[in-house]
């Protein structure tokens, strides 16, 4: 989707189309890309009034994948939801849809206050959507931006480790943890979301090529990078990163292609932090480490480690 591109809404609405943090984000600039397998073969077709039953499409806030995010207001009610929304067409690539139906499952499987409610999914001519919870108070991608004290930054991990401990107690890996998808319901509530590449560890398959490397190449983890097998101690590497960058205010490894990123998480040393902050470099240095056995195992882990670090 092309930034400024104006989209057409039910009820002559406009919104303009940007680039969103759920994967178009500018942070990334041209390293951190999101890779699907095979060439994008459903086309959203945006020259056309969008409309699903029961809603009124607002405006526009974001993409992901091959889905348009919408704040709507459901009639029956005027409560504010978001729609993702992704058109399809029979016969063509399977791919999307089956990720976008999955995603649905696993959420509607979890009902905890640090993971994003989902409400219902459902389907009106040739468009698939999900009815998710609208999150007002924006994301910890631009709480970073404007800085977060390392007390709040505790505060937002314990958090993101007991919405993480609910996902992997389903045998669910999320592979794309990053700020950009932890929302905040206010200024001190905050939830997981997006879990469109997601992983179930028990499902017979998966809709992943052999060829193809998920996530975004800033808080992916060096097993993921050389094939060497995935689990739940992936998302704790990106949840190290991500604690690096609330402590911080930058990138742990930066580089100025995907190459380099890589490169970065499987050889550069784990950056050391502020004088100021070092006690939580030992927390740093578990969640970061390139082998996933010298790290926690699991959230339990994590949560015994914060409790020593307070």
């Amino acid at each position: 989707m092309q930034a400024g591109k104006r989209i057409t809404l039910a009820g002559d609405k406009t919104a303009s189309a940007t680039d969103a943090d759920a994967f178009n984000d500018a942070e990334r600039n041209t390293v951190a890309t999101r890779l699907f397998e095979g060439p994008s073969l459903l086309t959203p077709d945006l020259d056309r009034p969008l409309s699903v039953p029961g809603y009124t499409l607002i405006r526009e806030i974001g993409t992901g994948g091959m889905a348009s995010i919408f704040l709507a207001e459901r009639h029956e009610d005027g409560q504010h939801l978001v729609l993702k929304i992704l058109p399809f067409k029979e016969q063509e690539n399977p791919v999307p849809f089956k990720r976008f139906m999955r995603e649905y499952n696993l959420l509607r499987k979890l009902c905890h206050p640090h993971v994003a409610r989902v409400f219902e999914r459902g389907f009106a001519s040739d468009l698939a959507y999900i009815a998710m919870e609208y999150f007002p108070a924006g994301d910890l991608k631009t709480r970073i931006k404007h800085s977060i004290d390392s007390t709040a930054a505790m505060n937002f991990l314990r958090q993101i480790s007991l919405g993480l401990d609910a996902v992997h107690r389903i045998d669910v890996i999320h592979r794309d943890l990053k700020p950009a998808n932890i929302l905040f319901r206010d200024e001190q509530r905050l939830a997981i979301t997006d879990f469109g590449i997601a992983k179930d560890t028990n499902a017979s398959g998966d809709l992943t090529s052999a060829n193809s490397l998920l996530g975004t190449a800033y808080y992916i983890s060096p097993e993921l990078i050389t094939r060497q097998g995935l689990d739940k101690r992936s998302d704790l590497y990106s949840l190290g990163v991500i604690l690096y960058q609330m402590l911080t205010g930058v990138l742990p490894y930066r580089g100025a292609t995907p190459y380099e990123v890589f490169q970065a998480h499987l050889e550069t040393p784990i950056p050391s932090l502020p004088s100021e902050i070092s006690r939580y470099q030992s927390l740093v240095n578990t969640l970061l480490a390139k082998d996933p056995n010298d790290r926690f195992q699991n959230t339990a882990e994590l949560l015994d480690g914060l409790d020593r670090a307070a």
